[in-house]
């Protein structure tokens, strides 16, 4: 857990340089992401930063995926006036989503992810067998295989992508054979399953905890 404060910046003109050029004599911070519009910009601002030696930052695709990085703690509004109700409202609308947190898991390329889907999941009988198995407490199949990737993650392991394996998916007839509502109903009572078992473990996330 650190105790320096990750710092992401919307905008990349002048103000944002103004800052980094800064930042040299800021204590216990670093520029981690810059976000704008203009990614040509964005990406020449997280590289002033990382050539000056004041965080390794990097430029972000959009404010939702800076909100959602666990390596920033803050952002800095240093774009233009006239945008700036658009950008707060965006950082809003991310952070009630649970962008960044384990309210919300989203399809990630990898390498390292939170959690792998057993829509095609592989993991040695030994680990398995450590965290003994699935939780048959979930018994509509949805987040169960979410759970048990953390319960590995909890005990040292990694879930990891593999691109490219020759796989088709069919549909799931459970799936299938369920209603939307009785879908969304015990979705809902596995979800908060999970939460209670580790809502409060954003540790375990990649990237780690906000705090």
């Amino acid at each position: 857990m650190s105790n320096r404060l990750g710092v992401g910046f919307i905008g990349s003109g002048f103000n944002t340089r103004f800052h980094i050029l800064g930042w040299r004599g800021v204590r216990d911070a670093d520029v981690r992401g810059v976000w704008s519009p203009n990614a040509k910009h964005a990406a020449s601002a997280a590289k002033l930063a990382r050539d000056i030696g004041v965080g390794d930052a990097r430029a972000h695709r959009s404010i939702t995926e800076m909100v959602a990085d666990h390596a920033i703690d803050a952002i800095w509004l240093c774009g233009p006036n006239h945008t700036r109700i658009e950008n707060v409202e965006e950082i809003v609308a991310a952070v009630k989503s649970g962008k960044g947190t384990l309210k919300e898991f989203e399809e990630d390329p990898g390498p390292e992810v939170d959690a792998i889907e057993a829509y095609c999941m592989a993991f040695r009988r030994a680990d398995a067998q450590a965290v003994q198995g699935f939780d048959p407490k979930f018994r509509f199949y949805r987040i169960a295989d979410i759970d048990f990737s953390f319960r590995l993650r909890d005990k040292g392991g990694r879930a990891m992508v593999v691109p490219g394996l020759p796989l088709e998916r069919y549909e799931h007839r459970l799936w299938e054979a369920t209603t939307s509502t009785e879908r969304d109903r015990l979705s809902r009572r596995n979800f908060y399953r999970f939460l209670d078992r580790w809502g409060k473990r954003e540790d375990l996330l990649v990237g780690g905890s906000r705090q």
